[in-house]
């Protein structure tokens, strides 16, 4: 081989050889981009979180928040799929999904440490093993327009059982077995019906409740089984509603801020409903999660949370930063006292029974 040939091939060695090891060095000692944190919320709420936490994770802690948006079940599908490489770091789940995962051993348990603000949300928002925590909740009661009742000689409802007054002839709406509110209904009718409405987790009660039901649509008083709580807010708005069972931000959100002359009660009992906020166990990023939910329980953010969802906050050092205004809609939704009524379900013991119940309201109610 000519020496020239060599030359040329040994230069080509080195100069492959420097290539090789600056490329070595560059992939070790390059900045690192951003961590990840993969965040999945219930529809409607990717904006708040955008606007206001995910600026903050980035400057603050260089994690880069992916945030998606999927329905309870769903969320749990996907990591009940793959638990051990989740897709989310932080799941929203309502609270039959979040019992179902949480017997799967699907959420990993939280640290006070390492989310302070954990501290300031009241222990009945918080899983007794701190699988996950609320933070905000919602409860409900009658949704109601007043000039149609008093035209027709009703006055405004107080108790559940007003839905049962004759006058009312078909201008009352309930859930449809569809949504998970027809449950809450349910639930509410059993416990209002028991003399200790915490004991009401027994069949016998809960079947009265449902013939109550049945009494209601047999006396011909609910003209609609509505589905989203949208259908039911338009035939109010429309007149052909005047009462119903629906949650009180729903009411004060979609018809009262807008003008319309509608009004809520809570009644002798109410459930207790919020979505859980956890960290899924097969999280790589268990550090970062902690942090992004320390934020979702942070006072002001909870203050803006309220504006965009209406729901009551579980941090109550919020309200410092609610306007007058706000206040005013906030205590008609959420009264003093309120939280005396409030029940919080045995959802281990509605996952067991609701399959018989839906299929004797399909049968005997909706039919």
């Amino acid at each position: 081989m000519k020496t020239s040939t060599i030359l040329i091939v040994g230069a080509v060695v080195v100069i492959i050889a420097i290539a090789s090891v600056a490329a070595y060095w560059f992939m070790f000692l390059a900045e690192p981009g951003p961590r990840k944190l993969y965040v999945q919320v219930q529809p409607g709420q990717t904006a708040v979180v955008e606007q206001y936490i995910v600026p903050l994770m980035l400057e603050k802690h260089d994690c880069e928040v992916v945030v998606a948006e999927a329905i309870s079940n769903e969320a749990l599908s996907k990591v009940m799929a793959a638990p051990d490489d989740p897709p989310y770091d932080v799941i929203r789940v309502d609270a039959y999904p979040f019992v179902q995962g949480k017997n799967a051993d699907l959420w990993a348990t939280l640290n006070q440490s390492e989310a302070p603000n954990i501290n300031e949300i009241p222990t009945w928002l918080q899983d007794a093993d701190m699988k996950g925590i609320g933070m905000s909740w919602y409860t409900m009661g009658i949704g109601y327009m007043p000039e149609l009742l008093e035209a027709n000689g009703i006055p405004p409802p107080d108790s559940w059982w007003d839905l049962w007054d004759p006058a009312l002839n078909g201008k009352a709406t309930i859930q449809s077995i569809s949504s998970t509110w027809s449950v809450f209904f349910m639930i509410e009718i059993a416990c209002a019906l028991a003399d200790d409405p915490e004991a009401y987790a027994n069949e016998t009660l809960m079947m009265a409740g449902l013939e109550k039901i049945k009494e209601l649509r047999d006396i011909g008083n609910i003209g609609v089984f509505h589905g989203a709580s949208s259908e039911m807010l338009a035939l109010m708005e429309a007149g052909e509603v005047w009462a119903g069972h629906q949650a009180a931000y729903r009411i004060v959100g979609g018809l009262v801020e807008k003008g319309v002359n509608a009004s809520w009660v809570p009644c002798e009992t109410g459930l207790l409903g919020f979505t859980y906020t956890c960290i899924t166990e097969g999280s790589n990023n268990k550090d970062m999660a902690h942090k992004f939910i320390n934020y979702l329980l942070d006072a002001e953010f909870l203050a803006e949370w309220h504006r965009k969802t209406r729901q009551a906050v579980g941090n109550e050092k919020a309200l410092a930063y609610l306007t007058p205004n706000e206040l005013e809609s906030y205590d008609i939704m959420y009264p003093e006292g309120i939280d005396e009524i409030l029940i919080s379900p045995d959802w281990e013991y509605v996952a067991e029974h609701q399959p018989d119940w839906t299929e004797w309201w399909n049968a005997n109610i909706e039919i």
